[in-house]
Formats: C-alpha cells, structure tokens, sequence
C-alpha cells in the first residue's frame, strides 16, 4: 500500500468535513459550499480553531487534491495491485491450502500460548490448585462438552430432532430465518456466560484469545487467510460497516443485483438519503436463472451512466427470497472492470452449501452464521480483501479506533479495530468453536449399504450435513409441488437446502399477507397442530409482459426435519385457501401489534 494512500485514510475525517459539495441530511440533494477565512474554517456544526493549521485553505487545499485518490483506493482493488511482485503475493494470499495450514497453526499455537500461560502462573502453588482450571489466569478456559455421552453422534431426521434439537417444536421449517441451535451449542453459551460473570476482569483479558481461535477455524472451514475474517453481529452490520466507511458524495451510485434482502434496501437508502447518491436495481421477475442475471449485468456495463458514477455494487449469493444461486465470480470480474468495488451477501449461502470462499474476487463478503452453521443469532462475519482494509472501519469504535487524522502517525489496524468493537454478548462469538464442533461430532455419514458406506469413505462432516438437506430437499420439492400443483423458482433444480415453491392460489398477494400468514403459523392453535414455524415470501413472478406478486414458501430442509413436516404444511396451506383465504387468516393477535410483529418478516 502506498504512502499516499494512507496518508488519504489519515485524513479522511477531514476529507468528509472539507468536501465542496456535502449532502443535506434533511434534503439529499441539496448542497452547500464551505467559504475560506482568513483565520479559520468555519462551516455550520463544525469549527476550526484559529491556531490549528488544518484550518487554513492550504491544508483544504491539499486533501481536496487527495479526494481522488482515496476514491480509486477504496472502490478499486486493482488500482494498487500493479506490480508483478503484488501480484504473486496475491496468488499466495488466496491459496485455500496455504490459508488452511496458516489457520490451523495459528490456532494451535493460541492454545498452546494459553496453556503456558496457566502453567507459568500455577509455578509455586500447591499441587491441587494446579489442577484446577481457574487458577490459571492467563490460560484460555475451555469449555469441554461431553461429546461422546452427552452430545453422540445419531441418525438424521427424528432421532437428530430427539437428542439435539428437543428444544425446537416439530414443523420448524424456516432455521434460514431464525436459526436453529443445537443443545451442545447453547450449553457451551450458558458456561461461557458463566465464566464472565464469575470474573469478567480476567475474561476481557482472556477474551483476545479465544475469540482469535474461533476466527482461525471459521477461516479454516472457509479456506480463507485468517487476516481478512473478523467476526461481526450478523450480515447487517458487516454490510453497514462498508456502506458507512466509503465516502460517498451526490452523484455516486450504488447498484442492487435483486433487491429481495430487506435489510440490504433499507441500508442502501438510508445512504441515498444521507448523500443522495443514486439506486440503480437489477430485479427481473422469477423465475430467473443465473445466466439471465450475468446477462442483465453485462448489459449494465457495457451501458454509458453519466453523470452517475457507480462505485458499489451488492449482490447476493444466494437471492433471499427466490433462492437461485447466483455465480457470482464471473460477475465480479465484470463489475471491477467497469469501475465498481463488490459486496457479496453469502447468508443463504454459508453452510447451505459449499464453504470455500476462494476465488470469489470480491472486495467484501458478509454472512450471518445462525441461519446455517447452528450458531446462535448474533454471530456474523466480514471477510474484507487485504487491499480495501485500511479503508474499511468497524461501525461503533470502542478501545481500538485507528487514532485522530493529526496524529503523527497513523496505522491502518483493520484487524485491531474490529477485535474489539464495544460491549455486547462476547459467549456468542465464543460458543462460534462448539458449533464447529457440533458438526464434526454428531454429524455423522448416514447408515448405509456396504456399497454405501464405501461411497461415504473420505467425506467431510459438512459434506454430511448437505448430502441429507438437498437430498430431503429434492424430496420436498417432489411432494409439495405434486400437493400443490406449482413449479418451484429453481429452475435449474439447484435447490440445495432451500426450495421455494409458489402457493395454489398465490397471485396478486403482496409481502403485508406473506408476512401475516406466517405469523398464523406461528400463533396457530393445538388443535390445528400446533406452532409452525414457516416463512411465506411475496415474490414478483413473470406474467403476460409484466409481473404479479405472488406467494412462495421458503422451505428450510436441516438435519433435524423429515419428509412428513412438509406434507403436513402443504396440506394446512390448502386448507387456509378454501377457508378462509390467505387474507383471512387470523394471528389472534390485537391487530397493530401484529403489523409491529409482521414488519420484520417482510
């Protein structure tokens, strides 16, 4: 990284101050201009001191030349990767193999740091205390689960939903929204919660470590280098992270490929609203593949979009709602060669299905963990390209900020302002290991023929788990659809644990019955079966040279589910059609509480 492009990091407080042409908050697209003083800068909230240099239109002057530069830093990667010497490093720094080794022997080695640590501290003290874990200060407690007798490895289906999940009611069908944490998982939360509370003075201290292993073998799932992963709350704040960190001016423009996230629309307009750039959405109506959204892309780029200056684009992975798989590679390359940095949302993605993160070639990739990889909600990550760290910052600054723009030095720590980015439930993060940990134990192959077990030989835990979810998905899918008489939105047959097939009778329903009916489910009465947990999306489908919203189930397929749930789902859906209709349903709820409820379904 060159000392220029620093040096605009440095400033970049002041780069926001001093811009010519700052939006409004109150009115996007109006601006106002900052007037030179002789002995001062002095614009509305904000003020020079006479005696501070940063004040004098020289100083303005010179970060204003700078504005460009740090633009070209933080939207384009390729900018500074110019030499051959960069450019083998590079090679090096995405080999999942050599990410994998770093990762596992980084981890090894915290642990072994942790373990002489106690030892050191144990150094005179009586023998028995020596076995007593919380007399070792500086070691990292760990939290041993009793895998073999407590937490074994059984069968998929019912008997996974008996020993593992007891706590989750049958019918859950949607863990892609709400997750779904395994026993194991939520008693290593409860112990690690415990362990701050019995001394949370050693715990901040301890904490670095432990949530450093974590990271290294989330890394080495992903076969990412270490370095770039910091664990977020969730893929709302890794998103926000980057949108809050680019310095957007009027005129700049973001661009949207499908814009079925929720929370990704109202983080984008909230930027448009605060320095009114432009929105620009690529949403063609399902159902879509994958090869309609690269073509759709292309088109965009080979496009002229003066005077709007694109400079990010976000897309996801998997679409929330409709959930096609979307090759995103090929998709960078076109957007980095029209000038645009890329955001991927990999939350339907992650665990769903293949891990690897390598040869994505975005700058930003976010995910949250609950929905497939059983953590609890508020475990997230961002994996941000080594070249876009020093410009992306965390969104709270707590211990670890990066120092004022007039120290006399400044260090762009990407990985030190997001160790520690204020005080929020650290046991989450922490119990991140033991959901690892859960896969490996107790997500054994199936019980097979002898031939089958021969074809298991060599397969990873992961592998495991996605070989029982699509394979119960395609199971879905030929149920459901024969059931309702509907075609699901993945036309290709690529469900991999998440089907999304259109209601008998959905047409011409927006998200406000979506989002009601899958409050009913989830209030609905014992006699009628109980809770169900099943999230209906509103999607637009194709129809004549236009579209219509129309309803879709987002079946969630997990270890713990079985053919027959989502039979008897399918049979309630058509029930509700003949009476009383899909907007007649009843939440039993007093009817503005249930709009509260229904809004964050949408």
């Amino acid at each position: 990284m060159s000392d220029e492009c620093l040096v605009s990091v440095k400033n970049d407080v002041l780069l926001r101050t001093l811009d010519d042409t700052v939006a409004d908050r109150s009115a996007p697209h109006t601006t106002r201009c900052n007037t030179d003083k002789p002995k001062g800068i002095e614009s509305e909230g904000f003020k020079f001191g006479a005696e501070d240099t940063r004040g004098q239109p020289e100083f303005a002057e010179t970060l204003a030349k700078r504005r460009d530069h740090l633009h070209r830093m933080r939207f384009h990667a390729t900018d500074v990767v110019d030499s051959f010497r960069e450019t083998l490093y590079d090679a090096f720094h995405n080999n999942s193999a050599l990410n994998a080794m770093e990762a596992s022997s980084k981890a090894t080695g915290n642990r072994v740091m942790g373990k002489i640590g106690g030892a050191i501290d144990s150094i005179g003290k009586k023998k028995d205390a020596m076995k007593d874990t919380q007399s070792s200060t500086l070691e990292v407690k760990e939290i041993n689960l009793d895998w073999a007798k407590k937490y074994p490895a059984v069968s998929y289906g019912r008997e996974m939903r008996e020993k593992h999940f007891s706590h989750l009611p049958k019918g859950y069908l949607d863990g892609a929204g709400f997750g779904c944490t395994p026993a194991a998982v939520l008693e290593a939360h409860e112990q690690w919660n415990s362990t701050n509370q019995h001394n949370p003075v050693m715990w901040r201290f301890k904490m670095p470590l432990r949530l450093a292993d974590a990271e290294m073998n989330l890394a080495k799932e992903l076969g990412i280098d270490v370095n770039d992963l910091k664990l977020t709350t969730g893929i709302e704040a890794s998103l926000c992270s980057v949108l809050e960190s680019l310095p957007w001016k009027v005129g700049d423009g973001i661009l949207l490929v499908t814009d079925e996230a929720n929370y990704v629309r109202k983080a984008v307009e909230r930027v448009q609203k605060r320095n009114g750039v432009h929105i620009e959405v690529i949403a063609p109506p399902a159902p879509f593949t994958d090869d309609q959204i690269r073509k759709l892309v292309a088109e965009f780029c080979k496009k002229e979009h003066k005077p709007i200056a694109y400079k990010l684009a976000i897309l996801p992975e998997v679409t929330y709602k409709s959930g096609v798989k979307i090759g995103t590679t090929k998709i960078n390359k076109e957007l980095h060669q029209k000038g645009l940095s890329v955001f991927v949302d990999g939350s339907m993605a992650v665990g769903n299905r293949d891990l690897s993160l390598q040869a994505k070639g975005c700058d930003w990739y976010g995910a949250s963990l609950h929905n497939w990889m059983y953590c609890e909600p508020g475990v997230g990550f961002l994996v941000c390209n080594q070249l876009k760290q020093p410009c992306t910052n965390t969104l709270t600054v707590s211990y670890f900020d990066r120092g004022s723009a007039a120290a006399p030095e400044f260090v762009p720590s990407f990985e030190k302002e997001f160790s520690y980015a204020g005080l929020q439930d650290f046991a989450n993060w922490c119990a991140l290991y033991h959901a690892m940990r859960f896969v490996v134990h107790c997500c054994a192959p199936e019980k097979t023929s002898f031939m089958g077990s021969l074809a298991n030989m060599g397969s990873t835990p992961w592998g495991n788990v996605r070989k029982y979810t699509h394979r119960l998905a395609k199971q879905v899918v030929e149920k459901v659809t024969k059931e309702w008489g509907t075609s699901p939105l993945q036309k290709d047959g690529d469900y991999a644990g998440m089907p999304v097939i259109p209601l008998p009778g959905g047409e011409g329903f927006g998200d406000d019955v979506a989002a009601n009916l899958t409050l009913h489910f989830a209030m609905r009465d014992e006699s009628r079966g109980g809770p169900m947990s099943l999230r209906i999306v509103s999607v637009p489908m194709a129809k004549d040279s236009g579209s219509v919203p129309t309803l879709c189930a987002r079946f969630t397929c997990q270890i713990y589910n079985e053919i027959d749930e989502y039979v008897a789902a399918a049979k309630y859906v058509k029930e509700l059609l003949a009476c009383p209709g899909y907007s007649g349903v009843s939440t039993g709820l007093d009817q503005v509480l249930a709009q509260q409820m229904a809004q964050t379904f949408a």
